[in-house]
């Protein structure tokens, strides 16, 4: 088994990282049931603006295209220097992407994000009914979260702006009969992507139960999250996956360490090492995710998505 899953991937990598999450916050202002924030009790902050100096300063040193993803486990619009934080990374020329739950979006906000040169959006909106959305989104309103997606939208053809929009969509018991209707929503409109996201379970966090259909089976070939990305916590924890909502494998602290220092550091050499080698049990963080089987399906829809620009969550 261990020779199928080794890779020519390296546990030393001779590359920098390109892609990097920055969580501005890990509060959130709903109980979605396919989100940890409904599963863990967890200490809840905002990043402190010093230390998200540091984290810019130290990425702009070490690979300045590096690209940045503004959010992880919260949701990133209620931290109140969000703005600022933006139009910092910017001022840096990192291209940056932010996903949120469109309940903060309203006008102000919007063309706070588009004036201060937000690359990607992604809409994370499971709107195939009221019902059905409000079910899952816990604490949202359907008809608000619309009409903020549908407000920005205004605004992107107003203002003329090249941001790449995309509405994203999880694939769960409750809306895959009813993606297709979701879609022709927003035909016309300028939409980049509608994109599908199989159900993920956050490495074992979330539970499928009566939420979705669990993988039969994992794949053949190691996930590759530990050579692609790097996550910051709002607190400064350094973790090798976007999916540790748990911080079970945590590599280093930004306060003290530098990216450079936990890019091919030890404990990520010893993460590449186990899953080239096929011993996801020997790694807590990996040993009860099936996230791996359900990354390759994840796919945009085509008579929708007029954009080619490569997916960027």
């Amino acid at each position: 088994m261990a020779e199928e899953l080794s890779w020519s991937y390296p546990v030393s990598a001779w590359y920098k990282v390109g892609n990097i999450y920055i969580e501005p916050t890990n509060h959130c202002n709903l109980r979605c049931i396919m989100c940890p924030h409904s599963k863990l009790e967890m200490k809840e902050g905002f990043m402190d603006w010093d230390l998200f100096l540091k984290i810019v300063n130290d990425i702009s040193l070490y690979n300045p295209e590096t690209f940045i993803q503004l959010f992880y486990v919260g949701e990133s619009l209620l931290h109140p220097r969000i703005l600022e934080m933006l139009r910092h990374l910017k001022q840096n020329n990192f291209r940056v992407h932010l996903a949120t739950n469109t309940t903060l979006l309203n006008e102000k906000m919007a063309y706070g994000l588009i004036n201060a040169g937000l690359d990607f959006i992604t809409f994370s909106f499971e709107g195939v009914d009221k019902e059905t959305y409000e079910s899952i989104r816990i604490g949202a309103n359907y008809e608000s979260a619309l009409e903020n997606i549908l407000g920005f939208l205004r605004i992107k053809d107003k203002e003329k702006t090249n941001i790449h929009i995309a509405i994203e969509i999880i694939e769960m018991n409750a809306t895959k009969d009813k993606i297709p209707v979701f879609a022709d929503r927003f035909k016309g409109l300028p939409v980049d992507e509608i994109r599908i996201k199989p159900f993920l379970g956050w490495a074992g966090t979330v539970g499928y139960n009566k939420i979705a259909v669990k993988p039969s089976g994992r794949t053949n070939y190691p996930c590759n999250r530990p050579w692609r990305m790097l996550a910051i916590t709002w607190d400064g924890l350094f973790l090798p996956c976007c999916v540790d909502a748990r911080r079970e494998y945590i590599m280093g602290d930004a306060h003290n360490d530098s990216v450079a220092d936990i890019w091919n550091g030890e404990k990520m050499q010893d993460i590449r090492k186990k899953l080239k080698n096929g011993e996801y049990n020997e790694v807590e963080l990996c040993k009860n995710c099936s996230d791996i089987e359900v990354l390759s399906k994840r796919f945009t829809i085509p008579e929708i998505n007029n954009s080619n620009t490569a997916n960027v969550k």
